[in-house]
């Protein structure tokens, strides 16, 4: 049985008790007035209850006509005849250039039955503010004393839940977020392919914060390390359920999560992100704790589904995020996210597909480099950040060498004094003066940007193709007493 507020004496005390409480004039004309926006809700309310139970009537009923509509599932398939280059390094374990090799075939399709559309217009009177405030305070104040079982509870106010008041006093509890899809924005880190045997045990650390911020901006965004960024296409919270589009949330790094699959127990745990995970070579262990490696999990290269188990490492690793709760980190959202003490995701792990963006890869073809002297704090809001000084668009001569032969390694251009290389046991990454940078990775030689892509570097206005990998596989040439004798891509016999 529903039942809506009412405006006796009892309940306007209620309501006058609650305005007086907030500091605000409740004796006089200032009653008369609080009541009388009491009565406008009310009605309101009223209004539009009866139109959602008449609409519901509605769209139950027969009809004797339908529109259609249909959706359409797909499911991954395990192919596994990957052809192309392998390499390995110390650890042993083979690794190919590019996704793994799977193919999309039809699902299911859905069919759902559409009614026509409810004839009546929906009521047009709106909330006032001031009036919802008082309603949802009254409402919050019967639950916040007991009452005879026999005395039915009123029910939610409804104006508590439009965007355009959303009534959310200090301290609320349990803010929803919800969000289709995600991307996360971080910058990547160099590393050593030796690491990879360092140890057994991958320590899981936050990105290093480095000497001197780096400054991206991308379609008028700034972003700034070492922050990681959300970047949600649509994303929903707060109890009345508001809207944002494009939104944007920088968070420290230690902030994000990720879950780690398994077949024994533990099946599934959550762990800080390892950054440096993020950048290929990606560890086994890593590589492996991906849903779609076991069985139990229905993965595509399940060894029941006739997959690899992941016992090879392809460049589609793809971590499922557990994403922060803390109501702080969203305030440059929506200021009313100060007022929750809490909040949870209606999905706090985000189904693939992910998306996981270097901020290179979010920088325009053509670029200048960017000076500046600001410093920053992990989890500070980008847009607070000084923007840079300066923007230097001094040419410094860049030579393209002609382009290499699959696998070779050697200089692909020379900026200034500066050699860049392609690195010949990773076809994306580049060398330079020592250092390698991975996809994704921006720098600078003297004012001249580069930025790392899959497949290319792009060096100030220009972009050069990266060869492909080699082909590491060692070459039989001989059997001898039925041992094969073979030639690894450096001429060695093993």
């Amino acid at each position: 049985m529903q039942h809506s507020f009412d405006a006796s004496p009892k309940a306007q005390s209620v309501v006058v008790a609650a305005a007086a409480e907030g500091g605000r004039p409740g004796g006089g004309r200032g009653v008369e007035q609080q009541c009388d926006l009491v009565r406008d809700v009310q009605s309101c309310e009223s209004a539009k209850r009866a139109w959602y139970t008449a609409s519901d009537d509605w769209y139950w009923a027969s009809h004797a006509s339908y529109s259609y509509s249909s959706t359409t599932t797909y499911d991954t398939v395990w192919l596994g005849n990957y052809t192309g280059p392998l390499s390995t390094f110390c650890d042993g374990v083979p690794r190919a250039s590019g996704p793994a090799p799977t193919t999309t075939t039809l699902g299911q399709i859905y069919v759902n039955s559409i009614p026509p559309a409810f004839p009546s217009p929906s009521p047009t009177c709106t909330f006032d503010y001031r009036g919802c405030e008082l309603v949802v305070e009254s409402y919050r104040s019967w639950y916040a004393t007991s009452h005879p079982a026999t005395v039915d509870p009123p029910l939610p106010p409804l104006c508590e839940w439009g965007p355009n008041e959303c009534i959310i006093p200090a301290g609320e509890q349990h803010c929803r977020l919800d969000a289709g899809e995600v991307k996360l924005i971080f910058w990547p880190q160099s590393k050593d392919p030796s690491q990879l045997c360092a140890n057994n045990a991958v320590p899981k650390t936050p990105a290093p914060t480095p000497t001197t911020p780096v400054i991206a901006i991308s379609d008028n965004y700034t972003f700034t390390s070492p922050s990681v960024y959300l970047s949600f296409k649509q994303l929903q919270g707060l109890p009345c359920y508001k809207t944002w589009h494009s939104a944007i949330v920088p968070v420290p790094s230690t902030a994000i999560s990720s879950l780690v699959f398994g077949q024994t127990s533990p099946i599934e745990r959550t762990t800080s992100v390892n950054w440096a995970d993020m950048n290929s070579p990606v560890p086994l262990s890593a590589y492996q704790a991906q849903q779609s490696c076991w069985d139990n999990w229905l993965g595509v290269r399940g060894t029941a589904a006739g997959g690899d188990g992941c016992s090879t490492v392809y460049d589609d690793y793809l971590p499922w995020l557990a994403l922060p709760t803390e109501p702080a980190y969203f305030t440059a959202v929506d200021p009313l996210f100060a007022n929750c003490s809490d909040l949870f995701w209606r999905k706090y792990v985000f189904d693939p597909p992910y998306y996981l963006t270097p901020v290179g890869e979010l920088l325009p073809p053509s670029l200048t480099a960017a000076k500046t002297s600001s410093a920053t704090t992990d989890g500070v809001s980008a847009q607070q950040q000084q923007q840079p000084s300066a923007t230097l668009t001094v040419p410094v001569k860049t030579t393209t060498i002609a382009p290499l032969r699959s696998g070779a390694a050697g200089p692909i251009a020379t900026v200034g004094t500066q050699t860049v290389s392609a690195d010949p046991r990773h076809p994306h990454n580049v060398v330079i003066g020592g250092a390698t940078m991975v996809p994704g990775q921006v720098s600078a030689i003297g004012t001249t940007p580069i930025v790392v892509r899959t497949g290319a570097v792009v060096i100030g206005d220009k972009t050069i193709a990266l060869p492909p990998a080699a082909d590491t596989t060692a070459r039989p040439v001989a059997t001898v007493g039925g041992v094969e004798i073979a030639e690894d891509d450096e001429g060695n016999f093993v």
